[in-house]
């Protein structure tokens, strides 16, 4: 054993990891200004709000984006490390068509009928649950941002250059500033689920990053038809649970999870065809 700070693998490893920490205090930033907009509001429960329904939003984005995207990362390293390019987007867009397929249709899902879960499970009274309620739903409406944003971040990590994800969220924090100055000037009255709408710009991100991606590549990275087959499910999906839970006898807790079963598995027929290649990544 021994202890060489001059060594090549470190230093690449160190290079590597100083573009990664500034990133992602960039997004600690973020999560910084967030809190510090909401401030601003003069509205009971509006910082609550904001963490209760970033928490509720993360529990889909951490089971497919994060999931999906850190077990990708060896595969596309080992693509990029061999030159095999065509593997590499092969890879990213069937992660893509089925990230796209099931977090558009989810996210219709979940708002559908997320209010008495919320309500049944937070304990809260009407008014903070009704505010928590449309702060998951701004959320829910960046949720495909999300996972496809981690795809994103690592297709540049896999391929050693750290330093596109740092110019990408430089990008963001400035469009999250603006897009929730913009709110709180002209529909402060909206609250806290403006200023999580604002998170709309990690979307706008992870395109701005799949476009530099595609042209590191010389290859356009396409996802067919998951984006309309995705809207479709959400229309059909959500429209189901709201009914069933509205119209289905019994407690509101109870016909709020079974629309939402009885949706999501319409919606997920609906998608199937991408959807099923979560097992071929």
């Amino acid at each position: 054993p021994s202890l060489d700070l001059r060594h090549t693998g470190l230093i690449e490893a160190l290079k590597l990891m100083a573009p990664r920490l500034l990133t992602m205090g960039g997004i600690q930033f973020i999560v910084l200004a967030r809190d510090n907009l909401a401030s601003r509001l003069d509205q009971v429960g509006a910082i609550s709000s904001l963490t209760y329904g970033w928490m509720i939003m993360q529990v889909p984005e951490t089971i497919l984006g994060t999931a999906i995207a850190t077990a990708m990362l060896p595969t596309l390293s080992e693509y990029a490390a061999l030159g095999n390019w065509a593997g590499f987007r092969s890879t990213i867009e069937r992660a893509l068509r089925v990230l796209i397929s099931l977090t558009i249709p989810i996210a219709a899902v979940m708002s559908a009928g997320i209010h008495p879960l919320v309500r049944g499970f937070f304990g809260f009274d009407e008014t903070t649950s009704t505010l928590v309620t449309w702060t998951t739903r701004a959320y829910l409406l960046t949720l495909t941002g999300f996972t496809i944003h981690e795809i994103a971040a690592r297709s540049f990590y896999a391929r050693k250059e750290p330093l596109f994800p740092l110019y990408a969220v430089i990008l963001r924090i400035v469009m999250f500033l603006g897009f929730g100055y913009i709110g709180l000037t002209l529909f402060k009255e909206i609250g806290a689920p403006i200023i999580a709408f604002a998170e709309i710009a990690l979307l706008i991100e992870a395109i701005i990053l799949f476009g530099w991606l595609s042209k590191r590549t010389h290859e356009p990275i396409h996802v067919g038809n998951a984006v309309i087959k995705g809207f479709v499910a959400a229309l059909v999906g959500g429209i189901i649970t709201y009914a069933v839970a509205l119209y289905l006898p019994g407690g509101a807790v109870a016909t709020a999870l079974i629309g939402m079963v009885i949706g999501g598995l319409i919606a997920l027929a609906i998608v199937w065809s991408d959807a099923k290649q979560i097992f071929n990544l």
